[in-house]
Parts: structure tokens; sequence; C-alpha cells
């Protein structure tokens, strides 16, 4: 069994496989994150360990059904664990961790062409769970740069977040794309928020190790016109919430969420942005944010 080492949003984690296989292309979104650490190392925030076979715990009980592009997961709770069945393109990855995501345990079909696929969709999971505990949250947006800070977009899947992140692509000199899927922001001391580029980018090869501090987070929701309304406390909180990682049945996990985020949104200009696909939407998005 070989380890490897990876420091994603400055947290440390572990994968152990099978002797063989080469990470750099069972893993290629992960080499910008590669960490050197010895096999002794104590600080990992999780690890991924591969095992010949996984069962599904007896007490577990069905918790959600998802299907994506990704295929389709599985996920069932028991008393002290998570199992979960991902099933891509006729291969199957089984994932049991602790409660905690401290600890995980993957069995993979390792003769197939999408083992990768797979483990890096398991990295992941755990990791968008593990970095609730971290003051860390897992976001479905799409994040650019620009004048050293990282500005970031959500909403619901074909409202047009990569079309904007476009706009400002194209508006302001110098911006480019920090992540376009699943970038991760953490509180540091309590006083700033920071985004991190991360492995996972979704379709678009986006795998930046890098780090700036959050100028600002918008929901998007297409309109006929570019309006941008600023938003706090409460309001803040219901526009960031839903784009966020984390398993809501599971109170613990969810608390912490909710902590993070609520410290976050006094820390940062949120808003909503009822938007055209158009230059303009980019220049009255940033302009409500300097407000």
């Amino acid at each position: 069994m070989q380890k490897f080492f990876y420091k994603v949003a400055d947290l440390l984690f572990s994968v152990s496989i099978p002797d063989g296989f080469d990470p750099e292309i069972l893993l290629p979104s992960c080499r910008p994150f590669v960490a050197e650490c010895s096999e002794n190392d104590n600080n990992s925030a999780f690890s991924v360990e591969a095992v010949p076979s996984l069962e599904r715990p007896s007490d577990a009980v069905l918790y959600t059904t998802e299907t994506n592009d990704m295929g389709r997961t599985e996920v069932y709770v028991s008393a002290q664990a998570y199992y979960f069945s991902i099933a891509f393109n006729g291969s199957e990855a089984r994932l049991l961790t602790d409660s905690d995501f401290t600890c995980a345990k993957v069995a993979l079909d390792w003769g197939s062409k999408y083992c990768g696929v797979l483990l890096n969709s398991v990295l992941r999971m755990v990791f968008a769970q593990s970095v609730l505990a971290h003051q860390g949250i897992s976001m479905h947006a799409c994040c650019v740069a620009v004048d050293g800070k990282a500005y970031l977009f959500m909403g619901k899947s074909g409202t047009g977040k990569s079309t904007h992140s476009r706009q400002w692509l194209k508006s302001f000199e110098g911006s480019y794309l920090l992540n376009d899927d699943n970038p991760v922001v953490r509180l540091i001391d309590g006083t700033k928020a920071i985004v991190y580029g991360t492995p996972w980018s979704g379709k678009t090869a986006c795998y930046r190790n890098e780090s700036l501090p959050v100028g600002g987070i918008a929901r998007l929701s297409q309109a006929p016109h570019n309006k941008f309304v600023a938003k706090t406390d409460v309001a803040a909180f219901v526009e960031i919430y839903p784009g966020c990682s984390v398993l809501r049945n599971d109170s613990r996990l969810d608390g912490l969420l909710c902590d993070t985020l609520s410290e976050l949104v006094t820390l940062v200009p949120v808003g909503h942005l009822e938007c055209l696909p158009d230059p303009e939407s980019a220049l009255e998005c940033r302009s409500g944010f300097s407000k």
C-alpha cells in the first residue's frame, strides 16, 4: 500500500492506494496540491484508505439518493458511520467513513478505467464534510479573482454561473478563474474570509492551488435586466446556505456549517444579482459589492 499526502485549503489529508498505481495519473487534478509529509505525520484532517471490500453496516438506513453527471450516489447513515455507494458508467465505489469524516475506507474496482474518477469523487465528498470542523465551507460556486480578491457566484445548475464568470473575465483586466464549481471558503482567526482553489472544478479543468480574500458572494438569477440587491444578516445567510455542501440531517455537521456561515456573512459583502448574460451584469455586480 502506498500513502500520499495532499493539502487543500491549508488542510492536510492522506490517501492510501494499492501498490502499482501512479497518483499522477490516477488523480491528475490533485497534482498542484501534493504535500511532502512523513508517514508518521498526525496532523491530517482526514485519511482515505483503500480496502479490498466493504459491506454496508447492518443498522444503516438510506438517507438520500442523488443522480447527476457523476452518476448515482446512495448515502446511508448508521449510529457511528456513513456509507456511500457511488455508481458511474458501470463501475462502483463503496465508501465507509466515521461520523466525523476523519477516517474513511474505500473499496474500488482498481481494474476499471473509471477508478480515478470515482476516487476523486470520494475525496471531494469526504473533504466537504471534514472541512466543516475547521471553519470551512465547500461551496457549489464559480469563483473569479481580480485585483487581489476573489468573488463567488452561486445559483442552481443552469442559472448561468459560468456564463457570469466569463463576463467578469471579459470586463476586468487581469481577472482569472480560480475555480469553476467547488471552491472552499475558510474563516481565519475569526477576522477574515479566505477562498481557496481545489482539485474539484466540475467540467472545467481549473485546479489552482491559490488563496485570496473573499471580495463578495452573489446568488444569481436570470432576469430581463441587471440589478444587484445587497443582503445582510439572515437574508445573506439564506442566499448562501443552499449552495453549501453538508449532510443536512446531521445536526452536528449542519451546526458547524451554520456557525461558520453566520460569521462569514458579517465579514464579506453578500447580494442577489438579477442578471442578463452580458458584460453589464459584471459591472453591476462588482459595483454592488463595492457599495
